[in-house]
């Protein structure tokens, strides 16, 4: 972009977690990583971004991507976390559009690279855009808010565009933005319609452009054919255990080979793990004894995957089959996989693997508390398949909410043990230093 002169520059260090900036409320804050190095399993890192209180999706940036326009919400609060597979230099720009901001008209640009140790929030107002975005996964744990004063807002709406050109810019629009935030569960609904309008997918690729014609601003939403790799072939599992298998997510298309990816399940809870899944003939398989989990390889598009299989389900029509299948990875689909079905993927590097879970308690089994999440999962060497004790999986489905209140629950834990260690830490060096 040739705009960068426009902009009061900043630049993050690559350790940086933490900083404001000049413009009010947009800032990184920290993500907590959960580091697993279990010798019988691939070694994993467990992003926390999401509290548990908000919803969110994933976009995925295809090569060659650019954005050509800036966007900006009046009723979404943004936090993105940005993740690719080696480190890249990404330069973000940030125009204050908000009319009552303390900040109003402040530009900014941002250079930092992707980590997944930090996520940006971008408040209501903030128009945005970013550049050198290619191959780069974000999530984004949002907000909604509405307001009163605003009763014409509504989702649909709520992005506004305008171009990335020195004239966009110094005619940058400003906005009333909503304050009031929307419940989860209006949220969660939110995202249960677009789960279902995407079903399978939106292949014809969209834009927004604000224009003003004969004296009336209007909105125009320019379409254009169909994107040619917007077609997803489904693997399947040849003779697997039942209930086991591949299915397209909710989907649309934001450019060539770039894909926004909504939620799969009711509660839109979803686990961000990055996994180095180089093959190991020492890797064990796992199942999970009360959950049905659901992977999409978010990264790497078109590399290739090895998914094992065996049904280790005593109550199961195909009870002790194994099975393999290969494929190449692809974001718009999912692989479904029964609790009570061992697996074991083999491929080459890191991997980025959205896991999503219906959990499943016994009508028979009397308790007080949540059953932790990934408490789960066990781990079983290959050569003990066939002679394992089968597993009875419950089939009692824990509601939405109570999924939402676990994840809710482990980030707020995970904080706290955060906090704790990094004060017991302050104390240790302070006392050194006093010696």
């Amino acid at each position: 972009m040739t705009i960068k002169h426009l902009f009061e520059p900043l630049s993050l260090p690559d350790d940086c977690q933490q900083v404001l900036t000049s413009i009010d409320g947009l800032c990184f804050v920290s993500n907590y990583l959960l580091e697993s190095q279990a010798p019988e399993s691939h070694p994993e890192i467990k992003i926390l971004s999401n509290t548990g209180s908000i919803i969110g999706h994933f976009v995925t940036h295809g090569i060659g991507f650019k954005y050509s326009t800036f966007e900006v919400h009046v009723g979404r609060l943004d936090r993105l976390t940005f993740h690719s597979s080696t480190s890249k230099n990404i330069t973000g720009y940030f125009i204050d559009c908000r009319r009552n901001s303390p900040s109003r008209g402040r530009r900014l640009s941002m250079e930092f690279t992707t980590s997944t140790w930090r996520k940006l929030i971008i408040p209501c107002g903030v128009a945005h855009t970013f550049e050198n975005i290619e191959g780069v996964v974000t999530r984004n744990d949002l907000t909604l808010f509405a307001d009163a004063s605003n009763p014409t807002w509504n989702l649909l709406n709520d992005v506004q565009f305008f171009p990335c050109t020195t004239e966009g810019i110094s005619n940058a629009p400003e906005f009333d933005v909503n304050t009031m935030e929307i419940p989860l569960t209006a949220s969660t609904m939110f995202y249960g319609v677009q789960r279902q309008l995407l079903k399978g997918g939106q292949p014809r690729l969209s834009s927004e452009i604000q224009a003003t014609i004969a004296g009336k601003d209007i909105r125009l939403v320019l379409s254009s054919s169909q994107d040619s790799s917007a077609t997803a072939q489904l693997p399947s599992i040849e003779n697997g255990p039942i209930g086991c298998y591949f299915s397209l997510n909710s989907f649309s298309s934001i450019a060539e080979a770039s894909w926004m990816i909504i939620p799969t399940t009711e509660s839109c809870v979803a686990d961000w793990v990055i996994i180095d899944m180089e093959a190991e003939e020492s890797v064990w398989f796992s199942y999970h004894t009360r959950q049905t989990v659901f992977h999409t390889f978010l990264d790497r598009e078109g590399s290739a995957i090895i998914l094992e299989v065996a049904d280790l389900r005593v109550g199961s029509s195909t009870f002790g089959r194994r099975a393999v299948c290969r494929f190449t990875s692809n974001p718009r689909f999912h692989i479904r996989i029964p609790s009570g079905v061992a697996y074991r993927y083999t491929a080459a590097g890191l991997h980025a693997v959205r896991v999503e879970y219906d959990m499943f308690i016994d009508s028979n089994e009397p308790r007080f508390d949540l059953p932790p999440m990934g408490a789960d999962r066990v781990n079983l060497p290959a050569e003990m398949l066939d002679t394992a004790d089968g597993v009875n999986p419950p089939n009692l489905p824990l509601p939405a909410s109570v999924l939402q209140m676990m994840a809710r629950y482990e980030y707020e834990t995970t904080e706290l043990n955060w906090e704790k260690d990094l004060q017991a830490e302050r104390v240790r060096l302070r006392n050194a230093i006093l010696r």
